[in-house]
């Protein structure tokens, strides 16, 4: 049975409360503004009848709602009633556009708050840096569709694998903290292949993985200040070898393939290192 102490446990409760909150802040919301209005073409052979019915998608914020209108359509001689409803009458049809509005509005509202408040902090981290710290590797040609920008971002399942195993053996707080870290390496790496990224998009990405990665490090190194003692040898070198292809990502393999393969080499090792702390302090914890 998993231990977990009071002050884990707190801040478990807490940052769970935080994405329930906000996940039903921000739920959408539909409201139907009027009856169906018909329309019938002039240039239609058969007289075709298009029925709209406009809809509000709104996102709980006074002053932001996006307008959406469903449009069916059957075919009618002109002047005669609607019939009974079609198929195609009762499943909504939505135009190219207006899906993207509705399968993005909620998701850029949350980014878009998300960016107000972390942002200012990354400008302060990258002006207090040269512009070093923001910045990131090109890897072009490679995207998220080449086998190779693919098998990257596949890299981070070792963040999620070696999160698993802690949580279902006990270390939920690490174990939850790695599965995160795997969430924004993923989310990170993403926007760095994507194409159409726009240069904020990847550096905000790139803040959420720094301050993932750096707690989760943090939390590592108190885990051994509470155990006393260093972990086993194959957590000793794992770290130091995770550490060498990092730093090679840095320095001499910053571009294209080489960082690629360097980075890679840096999520399954740290990510093994990651696991081999917390399953030494579980069984010193005696979990």
């Amino acid at each position: 049975m998993a231990i977990i102490s009071k002050r884990k446990r707190a801040l478990l409760v807490a940052a769970l409360a935080a994405g329930f909150s906000n996940a039903f802040i921000v739920s959408p919301s539909v409201k139907v503004l009027g009856p169906e209005l018909r329309t019938t073409s002039p240039n239609s052979f058969s007289g075709r009848t298009k029925w709209v019915r406009p809809l509000e998608f709104f996102w709980n914020k006074e002053g932001e709602t996006t307008t959406i209108v469903k449009e069916t359509s059957s075919v009618v001689p002109s002047g005669e009633e609607k019939p009974f409803p079609l198929l195609e009458d009762i499943l909504p049809k939505f135009s190219t556009t207006n899906l993207e509005e509705l399968t993005t509005g909620s998701a850029s509202l949350i980014i878009s708050k998300a960016e107000n408040v972390i942002m200012p902090a990354a400008d302060a981290l990258d002006e207090a840096t040269g512009g070093w710290a923001m910045s990131y590797a090109d890897l072009h040609p490679e995207n998220t569709s080449t086998p190779v920008g693919q098998a990257f971002l596949a890299s981070n399942i070792a963040y999620a694998a070696a999160g698993t195993a802690l949580s279902m053996q006990g270390d939920l707080f690490l174990g939850l903290l790695i599965e995160l870290v795997s969430v924004a390496s993923f989310a990170y790496h993403y926007t760095q292949l994507d194409k159409d990224s726009k240069t904020d998009t990847v550096r905000f990405a790139l803040f959420i993985d720094y301050v993932m990665a750096f707690t989760s490090i943090f939390v590592g190194l108190g885990y051994m200040l509470m155990d006393g003692q260093l972990p086993p040898i194959d957590g000793v070198i794992s770290a130091a070898v995770g550490m060498s292809f990092f730093l090679l990502g840095l320095t001499v393999c910053a571009e294209g393939m080489a960082y690629v393969v360097v980075h890679s080499l840096w999520h399954v090792f740290s990510a093994y290192c990651a696991y081999v702390i917390g399953n030494t302090h579980l069984n010193i914890m005696g979990v």
